[in-house]
């Protein structure tokens, strides 16, 4: 079943929400403190305990509201959004929690498999990879030796899908089929009884070439 209007919302508020905390800790850094240190003069006025505790706690809320993002998020029924919204909240959760972030890259990833593998059997013949490229694109400005594994995993997946479509088609029954090497086999046997007379056997012998319908060998 798929999910509500309502809880769809929810769930893109709360990546929203977590997103405009981080961008509010970002003059927190120690490379954006250079560039906001002339600006912030009347927040240097508190005490240095207090803005510490505040900083913490704004962090803590933010990482916090990612976790849930990503953890809801993986109830998506729409397996492409699903994808989507936790590579999101990995790529924001990284500087944080980086073993969580990876974590959640791979769940990531696994929805993307599952997205372009369902996207791919109602396009048939057209290899789809829209979601895993994005996911890919976001571990691997993260952690490259991350993204060579979700590479991997895509370039297998390819090969395999290429190998089962050229085995199709091998086994499909038209003029332009080929024969493999033991059905090449047979088939020179057949010709050999027949040139022999043996027309008999040759016929019992290239039978199950004929019922697998006519192909160029067969013919030539």
């Amino acid at each position: 079943m798929n999910q509500s209007p309502r809880s769809k919302r929810s769930i893109l508020l709360l990546a929203l929400a977590a997103l405009f905390f981080l961008l509010a800790l970002a003059p927190h850094h120690p490379a954006a403190q250079q560039q906001q240190r002339g600006r912030n003069r009347t927040a240097q006025r508190r005490p240095a305990t207090e803005n510490k505790d505040a900083e913490k706690a704004r962090r803590a809320e933010a990482i916090a509201l990612l976790r849930e993002t990503a953890e809801r998020a993986r109830s998506f029924d729409d397996l492409f959004y699903r994808a989507r919204i936790q590579a999101l909240a990995a790529d924001a959760l990284w500087s944080y929690d980086e073993e969580h972030a990876r974590s959640i890259f791979r769940r990531a990833w696994e929805a993307a498999r599952a997205s372009d593998k369902a996207e791919q059997e109602e396009v048939v013949g057209t290899t789809i990879t829209e979601a895993r490229d994005e996911v890919l694109l976001k571990a691997a400005a993260r952690d490259t030796r991350l993204a060579e594994v979700f590479l991997k995993d895509l370039l297998d997946a390819d090969k395999a899908e290429e190998e089962s479509a050229a085995q199709a088609q091998r086994a499909r029954p038209t003029p332009w089929r080929g024969l493999d090497a033991a059905d090449a086999e047979r088939l020179e046997i057949a010709y050999d009884l027949l040139k022999n007379n043996e027309s008999n056997s040759a016929a019992q012998m290239a039978s199950p070439l004929v019922n697998r319908g006519v192909s160029a060998d067969f013919i030539a």
